[in-house]
């Protein structure tokens, strides 16, 4: 009888002390809440959902390109530079190479750049955009691209490229002062031992010419300064004191990177840039691109279809840098390659052998 006392005591002291365990567990459970809800801040955030575009559509339906577009954009320090491209008004033909433009500069620029491209937000510039949606848009959802368009006050008295090029509000709102332009007609070497890194310490570098020596360069493919630019636009403009003069001054500008070269060294004569300002000396420019008949086999950049070249140094361009290829014809005719070609066949193939009468666009 002792023995089953003694053992139903053990019992309930064994209950009371799991019951205390429990009630400590509780307490410091409910305390755990309390500073956890403590920290919440009295105002609930609202979340606001992303939508996330979708390339995805009816066979019917052409997906478009999905990006915000800000006319009031201005430029920011969140990138190291920027490439930029001016999309107006090109023919269909021209604006296919569009994504191929753009991996041939992504693959090129370092991570902390971007690409930007201007457009018009309809016409032939929109065309332009919805016809390489498919590549266009996986560089815009990655963050890689941005467009911005052209407010259409501007387009409705500038809607060439050369006069877009001294409109101030062009360089306003690119989204670095480093600029890397480019265009349909250039491209990167990416077998070139050299990279885009090795030039941006020029405030301006192109393509070799011949304008003022050589200095500087053409402008079509080029590492340009921002704020150099619009000190450029400015000192032009400040010389025009009628309103209405100064608003048509760039009409009688010229080319606008021959205009931008030609302020630069006035300004720089007349004291007014700063001694850290670097132009590239012709000798630069031969290392930076290659154009019409100046060629270097280890260039950067290349700008045109080279035709102050031989057939024979043209190939030899080709094979170092088939990028190129890009913006020359495409000889696909089966006739015209492999192992037993047939001249006849493939003769008819080629645009410039054709009857003047079937090749009135050009080709």
């Amino acid at each position: 009888v002792d023995m089953a006392r003694t053992c139903s005591n053990c019992v309930l002291i064994l209950m009371g002390i799991c019951l205390v365990q429990f009630l400590v567990i509780i307490h410091l459970f409910v305390k755990r809440e309390e500073h956890l809800l403590s920290e919440i801040p009295s105002t609930p955030q609202v979340l606001t959902p992303q939508v996330v575009p979708s390339l995805v559509t009816p066979s019917s339906e052409k997906p478009s390109i999905s990006c915000a577009v800000n006319p009031k954009v201005r430029a920011v320090d969140g990138y190291a530079g920027a490439a930029v491209f001016l999309n107006l008004h090109q023919p269909t033909w021209f604006q296919r190479r569009y994504s191929m433009m753009v991996q041939n500069v992504d693959s090129n620029i370092p991570s902390d750049w971007v690409i930007q491209i201007f457009w018009t937000g309809d016409g032939q510039s929109k065309s332009g955009i919805d016809i390489n949606r498919g590549g266009l848009q996986r560089f815009i959802d990655s963050g890689r691209l941005v467009l911005t368009e052209i407010p259409k006050e501007i387009l409705a008295v500038k809607r060439k490229k050369f006069e877009l090029m001294v409109e101030p509000w062009i360089w306003e709102n690119m989204l670095s002062d480093k600029v890397f332009l480019f265009g349909g007609t250039s491209v990167i070497c990416s077998n070139s031992p050299y990279k885009l890194t090795n030039f941006t310490h020029w405030d301006y570098i192109g393509s070799p010419w011949n304008f003022k020596g050589g200095i500087g360069g053409d402008g079509a493919i080029s590492i340009r300064n921002r704020k150099l630019m619009l000190q450029a636009l400015n000192y032009a403009l400040d010389k025009v004191k009628d309103p209405a003069k100064r608003r048509m001054a760039y009409k009688n500008w010229g080319q606008e990177d021959q205009f931008f070269i030609s302020r630069i060294l006035e300004m720089q004569q007349k004291g007014l840039l700063g001694q850290d300002i670097q132009i590239a000396p012709k000798e630069e420019t031969l290392k930076f691109s290659a154009m019409e008949d100046k060629l270097n086999y280890d260039v950067l950049t290349v700008s045109g279809t080279l035709p102050g070249v031989s057939y024979d140094e043209r190939q030899k361009f080709h094979n170092y840098c088939p990028e190129i290829k890009m913006f020359f014809p495409t000889m696909h005719d089966p006739s015209c390659f492999g192992a037993v070609p047939d001249g006849d066949k493939c003769a008819k193939t080629i645009c410039a052998l054709r009857p003047k009468s079937e090749r009135r666009g050009g080709c």
